[in-house]
C-alpha cells in the first residue's frame, strides 16, 4: 500500500478513535482466511466512508489561500495550510509549525489524492489552492484586525487558477542588461533599474517567486539596502507582478557568497507558456535623504542563481538566474544632474533696422531672444532672476528704452529693477512659483523693448542684447551656481532708424569661369538684395560706383586692392539718375561683380559694405551699414588660370 494511502487511512482510524466494526470480529481459530479477508473489507470501507464524509465537509474556520507554497517555504501561510490539513483529517505528525518540510508535504499529496487532483505530489499550486478555497469557509472576524501591508504584494495580470500546465518546461536565455535609468538621485520613484528577459521551453512554466540581489560597492558609505531603498518592484510592461517594501530591514537577506543581500518576491503566479519570450523590468524608488551621496553611491543588482523559481505540469521546480550577469546603479545627492545652460535660438531676430518714430513711442519690439535649456536635470527648474545687458553704440540705454518686458512660458514678465542706464543692466525679478521649467525641458525666452521717439542726433544708433548667464537666479532641488549655470547667447546688431532703408540679401552666388589661355578665368559674384524705404522718400543712384560700397577679400578676409567690373540693377521705378523707391516700398537690387585676377590660383569673395541714398534726387546724404558682415557676403572661390 503506498506510504500517502496508510498515512491517510491511519489518520482516518485516529479521527474516529478507534471505530467499533459493525461486522463483529471471531476468534481467530475459527475464522478461515476468506471470512477474515471478508471483514477486513468491510473495515476499510466503513473507514473509507468516514473519511469521505471529513473531505466532503467544509471547514469551520479557515482564511482563503491565496499564494502558492511549496517544500521548504515557511511562515503563516504555511500555518494556516497545516491547520486546514489537520481539520480534514490529513496527518502532519509535528503539528502546525509553520514550516513545510516532508510531513506537510505528505499531507498535501493525500489531500490532493483524496480530491482528484494529478499528479499528488504534494506542492500546494494553483490547482490544490483552487479545491481548498472551495471547501473553505472564511473566519469571522468580529473585533478590528491590524491591517498590516503584506510582505510582497502580488499583481497577478489574469486568473490562470484554471490554466493546465503542458509539459515538462524549462526556462532558457537569460539575459539582463541596463534599464533606462541606471544614474538615479535620491528622492526618484519607480525608476527602472534594470532588464531581464527569458524564453520557456518544451513546456508551460508557473513562475512562483522572484529573488533579487543587492550588492553595495566596497566604497560606498551606506552599505544598507533598507537605509537605500524604499520599494522595489518587477514589472511586464506597464503591468506590475510584484512589489516589496525596501525600506524593512526584514525583508532583506544577508548572503554573504553575493557579498551583499537578496530581497524576495514569493507567491507570484505567473504564468510562461511554451516557446513565449519574457522581457520584464526590475524598478526601484529611492530614499530621499541617503548617506554617502555627494560622492555617489554604487549598487550592483542582479537575478543570484536559481532566483528566478517556477513549476512544470509535473509539478518539478525549474530555476534560472544568474549572479555574475548584474547591471551597476549610481545613486547620488537630490539635485546633481539639474542644470540650467543658456542658447542661441532660432527665434532671436536677423539684423535688421528697427524703424522709430521722430515723434512719438513706438510699441514693443522685439530685440532679442534666447533658450534655456534644463537638458538633463531630473528636477524642475524655477527662475527667480533673470538679468539681460543692452548695449547701445552711443548714449545709454535709458536715452532710448521706455520700457521693456519678457515672454516665456506664454506668460508676459514685467517685473524688473533697472541699475541704471550706464551699465545697462535689466534684471527681472521673478515671483516664486511663475516661472518654473520642467525638467529636461528646453523654452524660448523673447526680450521685447519699446523705445522712446529717435531723437535727430541718435539716427542710425545700434542695440545688441546678451544674457548675464552668472547672476541667473534659479533653483532644482537646490540653488544652481557654477558650472550648473552655463552657455552664452547674444542678439545680433540692431539698427535704430525713423528713416532710410532696411535691406536683406535674398541670394548670394559665386561662379568660375575658365577662359581658355593664360590668366584668363574670372569669377562672378552676385548678390540680390530686398530694400524697403520707411519713413521717407529713397533715391539710390543709377551709377554702382557712386550707390554702392563693397569689396573683394581674400580667404583670410584681407581686402584685395582690384574692384573688378560692377553692375547695379533693379525693378523700382527710374527718376533721372536714381532708383527711386517710395515711403513704404519694396524692391529688388542685383549687385554683380566680375572679377579677373590676372594671376594664378587666386582666392577671392564679395562683401557688401554698404548702400549710399538720399530722400530726394540729389547726391546720396545717407547711408545704410551692411550689418552683421556675415549676412552680405558670397563664397570663397578659386581662381585657377
Amino acid at each position: 500500500m503506498n506510504s500517502f494511502i496508510k498515512k491517510s487511512v491511519l489518520g482516518g482510524i485516529m479521527a474516529v478513535t478507534m471505530v467499533t466494526a459493525t461486522v463483529p470480529l471471531q476468534r481467530a481459530e475459527a475464522v478461515s482466511m476468506t471470512d477474515l479477508q471478508a471483514q477486513i473489507q468491510a473495515l476499510l470501507a466503513q473507514i473509507n466512508s468516514l473519511k469521505k464524509v471529513v473531505d466532503s465537509a467544509p471547514a469551520t474556520t479557515c482564511s482563503p489561500f491565496l499564494t502558492n507554497l511549496t517544500l521548504g517555504d515557511s511562515g503563516t501561510g504555511v500555518t494556516t495550510l497545516q491547520k486546514f490539513l489537520l481539520s480534514r483529517g490529513h496527518v502532519i505528525p509535528a503539528g502546525a509549525t509553520g514550516y513545510y518540510g516532508e510531513q506537510t508535504r505528505s499531507a498535501v499529496a493525500a489531500f490532493q489524492l483524496a480530491q482528484g487532483v494529478s499528479p499528488s505530489a504534494g506542492n500546494f499550486g494553483p490547482l490544490t489552492r483552487a479545491k481548498a478555497n472551495a471547501l473553505c469557509v472564511p473566519t469571522v472576524v468580529t473585533t478590528p484586525v491590524n491591517n498590516t501591508t503584506p510582505t510582497t504584494t502580488v499583481t497577478t495580470p489574469k486568473d490562470d487558477t484554471k490554466v493546465v500546465l503542458k509539459g515538462e518546461g524549462e526556462l532558457e536565455k537569460f539575459q539582463v542588461k541596463n534599464g533606462d535609468d541606471t544614474n538615479l538621485e535620491e528622492g526618484q520613484q519607480n525608476k527602472s533599474v534594470l532588464e531581464l528577459s527569458f524564453v520557456g521551453r518544451y513546456g508551460d512554466v508557473k513562475v512562483n517567486r522572484f529573488d533579487l540581489g543587492f550588492s553595495p560597492d566596497l566604497a560606498n558609505n551606506e552599505d544598507d539596502p533598507w537605509d537605500t531603498f524604499t520599494e522595489v518592484s518587477v514589472w511586464e510592461g506597464n503591468t506590475r507582478l510584484a512589489k516589496v517594501d525596501g525600506s524593512k530591514k526584514s525583508n532583506w537577506k544577508e548572503d554573504k557568497q553575493i557579498s551583499g543581500y537578496t530581497l524576495r518576491m514569493s507567491g507570484l503566479d505567473y504564468l510562461v507558456k511554451e516557446n513565449k519570450e519574457v522581457e520584464l523590468t526590475v524598478k526601484v524608488t529611492t530614499q530621499k535623504s541617503i548617506k554617502g551621496t555627494d560622492d555617489g553611491e554604487i549598487w550592483n543588482i542582479f537575478v543570484p542563481n536559481n532566483g528566478i523559481r517556477g513549476v512544470d505540469a509535473a509539478n518539478a521546480n525549474v530555476y534560472l538566474g544568474d549572479t555574475a550577469d548584474y547591471v551597476t546603479v549610481s545613486i547620488d545627492k537630490a539635485g546633481s544632474t539639474d542644470e540650467l545652460i543658456v542658447k542661441r535660438s532660432d527665434a532671436d531676430p536677423d539684423a535688421t533696422t528697427f524703424e522709430l518714430k521722430d515723434d512719438s513711442k513706438t510699441g514693443f519690439i522685439k530685440v532679442f531672444a534666447f533658450d534655456i535649456d534644463t537638458d538633463d536635470s531630473t528636477h524642475d527648474i524655477e527662475l527667480r532672476k533673470l538679468p539681460i545687458s543692452l548695449t547701445v553704440s552711443t548714449g545709454t540705454v535709458n536715452t532710448f528704452m521706455r520700457d521693456i518686458r519678457l515672454k516665456a512660458l506664454g506668460k508676459t514678465y514685467t517685473k524688473k529693477t533697472i541699475t541704471d542706464g550706464v551699465t545697462n543692466n535689466v534684471v527681472f525679478d521673478l515671483s516664486r512659483n511663475d516661472f518654473i521649467i520642467d525638467g529636461g525641458d528646453r523654452i524660448t525666452v523673447e526680450v521685447e523693448v519699446e523705445f522712446y521717439k529717435l531723437l535727430p542726433e541718435f539716427e542710425n544708433a545700434t542695440i545688441t542684447s546678451e544674457v548675464n548667464v552668472s547672476s541667473i537666479v534659479a533653483e532644482g532641488a537646490s540653488k544652481l551656481t557654477g558650472s550648473k549655470l552655463s552657455g552664452r547667447a547674444s542678439s545680433e546688431e540692431h539698427t535704430l532708424s525713423t528713416k532710410g532703408i532696411s535691406v536683406k540679401a535674398t541670394s548670394v552666388t559665386s561662379t568660375v569661369t575658365a577662359v581658355n589661355g593664360a590668366l584668363n578665368d574670372y569669377a562672378t559674384y552676385m548678390m540680390e538684395l530686398s530694400v524697403t524705404a520707411f519713413g521717407q522718400e529713397v533715391y539710390i543712384p543709377v551709377g554702382v560706383n557712386s550707390a554702392i560700397e563693397y569689396s573683394l577679400k581674400d580667404e583670410l578676409g584681407n581686402t584685395i586692392p582690384a574692384l573688378g567690373v560692377a553692375i547695379l540693377d533693379s525693378n523700382a521705378k527710374l527718376s533721372g539718375d536714381y532708383y527711386r523707391l517710395n515711403k513704404g516700398e519694396t524692391k529688388k537690387f542685383t549687385l554683380e561683380v566680375s572679377y579677373q585676377p590676372g594671376v594664378a590660383t587666386s582666392l577671392a569673395r564679395l562683401q557688401l559694405l554698404g548702400i549710399n541714398f538720399a530722400n530726394s534726387a540729389t547726391a546720396p546724404n545717407q547711408n545704410w551699414r551692411a550689418v552683421p558682415a556675415q549676412h552680405f557676403k558670397s563664397d570663397v572661390k578659386l581662381i585657377v588660370d
